[in-house]
């Protein structure tokens, strides 16, 4: 049994919004049922009638049923084309209406790309032109990609699934057990290797995730092994000398055994140089991890004026170290201009601290006027004397102690603080 039906584009809305009730009087009585208030009989065709909205021809020889589908069918068609028709219109109340979505090209494009990865679909089909129709047909505002952008897509959407299950991993799991699975396409006669994660999350129960899938050689257990290795642990292994380095750095300066006050600027400018060395390495991962912490390192250190000048009078005051070890620091960390700055700035402040506390600062008038009237031939000497240089006694013990040499570094005696 078939049907014929033939639609009109004139649309009207229905005014029932349910289907009407089977009919209760026996088969014997003729256009009894409800539904025959949609529908005509068709003069000169025997048991055919026209549907009132649409026009279309329904043979209902064997009962009503045939009618009502159509009917049903008819009024979810109709009052559809009716909420586009008022939504183009401009009607304001069905715009705002929750039942209407928003066209969003990302959110399509989003939609697009994770059904080629579900579906196992080739690039080139994005581009097949009665796929490319369809979608038109479907929203003619969609931007449909090409399969070189669709490919762009799909690695992208693979990072981001990758940092969502390590996100998920990190929280809801502490331990895991990985287990394998291999096989051999019979077609190619290639092997793939399938890493499989199984835990116990946080509420109990038990969860696998895929965490890899790739060809390999073979079968062995070294073969495996290496595949195993998710270039994730050459990566560790690659970043781990940067990062011991803060890690040394850490150690030599939460000390407390020791002075560390003498220390910690040192280890500043020592971590500084060697970021922004690495900003420079040939290994990409490494060098955009560089590039992320010197921007972190800028923001507290890049500013000379917020630098705490007893933390750089510290470095000063070791006699392995001094004035002119701190003097080239600057200038390698600063530049001759800040540098310079910085470096004016340390002289006043250690001779005013030195002043300080020899108590040359609270020195009053009068006791300037004192020796003034006091003062002899002799006086007037070793004024001359102090005031050329020539007088190596009339020298401040501070000036001594900058012009003396640097006193040996004790290598070991740092490697034992280590540990």
């Amino acid at each position: 049994m078939s049907e014929r039906e033939e639609h009109s584009n004139h649309v009207v809305p229905l005014a029932h919004p349910s289907l009407p009730p089977q009919p209760s009087g026996s088969s014997g009585h003729k256009n009894r049922s409800e539904i025959w208030e949609h529908f005509i009989p068709i003069e000169g065709i025997e048991k055919y009638a026209r549907c009132k909205n649409c026009n279309g021809q329904i043979k209902y020889a064997g009962g009503t049923s045939a009618m009502r589908q159509h009917w049903k069918r008819c009024f979810d068609l109709n009052n559809e084309q009716s909420k586009r028709q008022r939504i183009e219109g401009g009607t304001s109340g069905l715009i705002s209406s929750p039942s209407v979505t928003k066209f969003d090209q990302a959110v399509s494009r989003s939609i697009l790309t994770e059904m080629f990865v579900t579906e196992e679909l080739a690039f080139r089909f994005v581009e097949r032109n009665v796929f490319r129709r369809l979608l038109h047909s479907l929203q003619p505002k969609f931007k449909i990609p090409s399969r070189t952008t669709l490919a762009r897509d799909i690695l992208s959407f693979y990072e981001t699934e990758k940092m969502k299950l390590q996100s998920y991993l990190s929280h809801n799991c502490q331990k895991v057990c990985l287990t394998t699975d291999t096989w051999t396409t019979s077609s190619q006669n290639l092997t793939y290797i399938s890493l499989t994660t199984h835990f116990i999350d946080n509420d109990w129960k038990l969860q696998k995730r895929i965490l890899n899938f790739c060809r390999v050689e073979g079968h062995s257990g070294e073969v495996l092994g290496r595949a195993i290795e998710d270039d994730d642990w050459t990566y560790a292994e690659s970043i781990l000398p940067f990062l011991k380095i803060f890690y040394d750095a850490t150690l030599r300066i939460s000390g407390s055994l020791y002075v560390t006050s003498n220390k910690y600027m040192k280890e500043v400018f020592s971590i500084g140089r060697k970021i922004k060395l690495h900003c420079e390495n040939t290994d990409l991962s490494i060098r955009l991890m560089a590039s992320k912490m010197q921007r972190k390192y800028d923001k507290y250190w890049e500013t000379p004026n917020v630098i705490n000048m007893l933390l750089l009078i510290a470095i000063v005051l070791d006699p392995c170290h001094k004035l002119d070890f701190v003097n080239w620091i600057l200038d390698e960390s600063f530049g001759v201009e800040k540098g310079g700055e910085l470096k004016s700035k340390l002289s006043t402040c250690l001779n005013s601290l030195y002043n300080h506390y020899q108590g040359k600062e609270d020195e009053s008038q009068s006791n300037q006027d004192a020796m003034i009237n006091e003062e002899d031939e002799d006086d007037i000497l070793n004024i001359y004397l102090q005031s050329t240089g020539r007088d190596s006694d009339a020298k401040s013990e501070l000036d001594r102690y900058l012009k003396e040499d640097c006193e040996p570094r004790n290598k070991s005696a740092e490697l034992d603080i280590l540990g």
